[in-house]
């Protein structure tokens, strides 16, 4: 029994620590957004960093509406592709999904390390891991930041997830 609660504790403990990094990034984006919309500037992405934190405490109509003000229109579409999963609005996930994945070709964009984020998140692990091995060979910078992110957190128990960190020898736990 107590094996069984420490290991409870201890998931919740790590859990929190993924996630408080999320809420605090959505308190600094919000009051970002604020100077940006009173400077006029648009280009640092926070409606996007809003929405994923919104996803995240599942406020999915207010990430919808944060999406809206995103400028980037490849970064609207990735960002609704994970927004209509959590609503269980699969087709419409599907289609933001092929929008942003065409999107990216034709800006010759190789961020797959968001495609892999979205495939995560919908459960895709095998789509997920295609996508990192992908950002790996293109030299994705945005993989320095995998570690701990929310939205590939169902490939933390994958040994392929655990054997690609090393590989970028990033901690495993």
């Amino acid at each position: 029994m107590a094996d069984t609660w420490d290991r409870q504790i201890r998931q919740q403990i790590h859990d929190c620590r993924l996630f408080i990094a999320m809420i605090s990034a959505h308190t600094e984006a919000r009051d970002a957004r604020v100077t940006s919309v009173a400077n006029g500037d648009w280009r640092s992405n926070v409606p996007a960093t809003v929405a994923n934190a919104l996803l995240l405490q599942h406020h999915y109509d207010e990430a919808l509406a944060e999406l809206e003000r995103e400028p980037d229109e490849g970064t609207r579409h990735a960002g609704r592709a994970l927004v209509f999963h959590a609503l269980g609005r699969h087709s419409e996930s599907d289609f933001e999904l092929q929008s942003f994945l065409s999107y990216l070709e034709t800006a010759q964009i190789p961020w797959y390390s968001e495609v892999a984020r979205i495939h995560a998140f919908r459960g895709e692990r095998d789509r997920a891991m295609e996508f990192l091995e992908k950002a790996y060979q293109k030299r994705d910078v945005d993989l320095y930041f995998i570690t701990g992110d929310p939205l590939l957190k169902n490939l933390e128990s994958d040994p392929r997830y655990k054997a690609f960190l090393r590989k970028m020898n990033l901690p495993v736990d």
